[in-house]
């Protein structure tokens, strides 16, 4: 009677420990539909769904392969566990391993003892890191297609992997596969609309300039009383209508530049460029802004740093519009400090620093995007001077970028070639 009792009260308990997993992963299963129906980043939903396999299956680790079509290769495409890292990218030659196995039969395959499996693919790349003692593998079908392999490894305790646990795995690599898909979805859609924008910059550029040019020309005309003489007021209504077109002229120019640094067509005309001489030329059309806001602009130069290799033109309007940023956004009564140093044998770095409104940290990559303001930035400015900078400096094999407190100021640094000696 005494055993009896205890068999039911363990077939109890085993009942009750069975409904609460049940419930943890279909909760599970839940979050994650949720997260692929609400996010807009298929990538995030395969990392969820890679992290909560093995705390489902009480295993330690996880992985998703993908099957290459060219290849007939599986590749590691996302990992969690101790040398997830490690394996991303490693490829598992075709039809080799479990995974390899789990392609070609088109089932699920559970392996508790990988050391008396035949099949079992040891790559010795990371076989010195982690032993995988069991797997559990299960295919990543979609339309009859297998498109790769979802698994986890090592169940802890040494318990072994059961068909439950497959159900359970399954049910996640069903999930994994709308993911793939939306992210698919996702990166023809986001190819599409850069073609578009491409397209409608191809289409502005080329239509907007000549009538641009034949407007600028008319108004000029008509300024030196060509076409009969022009009253004050007249003349004043045509200066604003002249200054308008040259900015719009100058935007689409910008944006032809940008398209030609964007396609690697725009020709760099490189020399010896004297970084003294060629900041004078900026100050030339700065100065007059400088002075009416009382900002002071200092300058120091090392004396290795003084000479770069670069084409002089685009560089002065890299620094015209690095200091017409400055100036904009500083205070009155403040300073403006450029200087240049040597950082490497064949490298030279430029800083523009300001005492302005700052950036905020989120925003500091993001200033490089085109057609992208922020904050009080969104005043004034078409949000292309930073990234014409940006392909500027890419072209001449050297980087920028931004390092700002908010409130405290901004310095942007530039990287160029020094000239061979």
């Amino acid at each position: 009677w005494l055993s009896s009792e205890f068999g039911s009260m363990v077939r109890l308990v085993q009942r009750y420990v069975w409904a609460i997993e049940e419930i943890a992963w279909r909760e599970a299963l839940i979050n994650i539909t949720h997260a692929i129906n609400s996010s807009l980043d298929p990538e995030a939903v395969l990392t969820l769904i890679l992290e909560r396999a093995p705390a489902l299956l009480n295993a330690e680790a996880s992985s998703l392969l993908l099957l290459d079509q060219a290849t007939g290769e599986l590749v590691f495409h996302y990992a969690v566990g101790p040398i997830g890292p490690q394996l991303v990218g490693l490829r598992i030659p075709p039809g080799a391993g479990i995974a390899g196995h789990v392609v070609r039969s088109g089932q699920a395959s559970i392996v508790n003892d990988t050391s008396s499996d035949s099949r079992f693919y040891r790559n010795p790349s990371v076989a010195q890191n982690f032993t995988a003692r069991s797997i559990l593998a299960v295919p990543l079908r979609r339309h009859a297609q297998i498109r790769g392999v979802i698994e986890v490894l090592n169940r802890r305790h040494s318990a072994p992997f059961i068909d439950e646990d497959r159900i359970i795995l399954e049910a996640l690599a069903d999930q994994a596969i709308i993911a793939l898909e939306n992210a698919n979805r996702f990166a023809s859609l986001d190819k599409e609309v850069e073609r578009l924008r491409a397209d409608l910059v191809n289409m502005m550029i080329h239509d907007l300039r000549s009538p641009l040019t034949v407007v600028m020309t008319s108004i000029d005309m008509l300024f030196r009383g060509i076409m009969g003489e022009i009253s004050t007021v007249q003349r004043e209504i045509l200066s604003i209508a002249y200054t308008s077109a040259q900015n719009m002229l100058n935007m689409v120019n910008l944006l032809l530049d940008i398209s030609r640094l964007e396609s690697r067509l725009m020709p760099l005309q490189r020399k010896v460029v004297h970084l003294p001489t060629l900041l004078e030329r900026v100050l030339f059309y700065m100065e007059v802004i400088a002075q009416s806001k009382q900002i002071v602009i200092e300058q120091q130069f090392d004396h290795e740093a003084c000479l770069i290799f670069a084409d002089e033109d685009l560089l002065l309007r890299v620094l015209q519009n690095l200091l017409d940023n400055a100036l904009k956004f500083s205070p009155n009564g403040s300073s403006i400090q450029i200087c240049s140093k040597s950082i490497s044998r064949d490298t030279v770095c430029l800083v523009v620093k300001d005492e302005g409104i700052g950036i905020q940290p989120d925003d500091q990559q993001r200033i490089f995007d085109k057609f992208t303001q922020v904050g009080r930035r969104r005043a004034t400015g078409s949000g292309l001077g930073l990234t014409f900078c940006k392909l500027v400096l890419a072209a001449h094999g050297g980087q920028i970028w931004v390092e700002s407190v908010p409130g405290v100021g901004s310095s942007f640094f530039l990287t160029l070639s020094r000239p061979e000696e």
